[in-house]
């Protein structure tokens, strides 16, 4: 295995772009919102993993991984209606 040593910045920049992809709002109770919420996971990790493999088959810089991630995450938006915790806190 080769040596590489990666700048501590590049390292954060992927792990931030890992974080972006798996952060999204959780959906309302609504049935299709639910459905919607658990495709937009499936899409979005689904990409990580082939990209993240790329990396693993292919090694290269890692500026260059988090700006691919963030490119497809682009693909998959959040299209769902998010749940709403302040209305949740009102109807106590």
């Amino acid at each position: 295995m080769s040596e590489r040593i990666e700048s501590i910045d590049a390292v954060m920049d992927l792990v931030a772009a890992i974080v972006e992809v798996l952060d999204v709002p959780l959906p309302s109770n609504a049935l299709t919102d639910e459905r919607a919420h658990h495709r937009l996971l499936e899409h979005r990790t689904a990409d990580l993993r082939a990209v993240l493999g790329a990396v693993l088959a292919h090694p290269g810089p890692l500026d260059d991984t988090a700006d691919i991630i963030r490119r497809r995450l682009a693909d998959w938006p959040v299209t769902y209606t998010p749940f709403d915790f302040e209305e949740r806190e009102g109807q106590g």
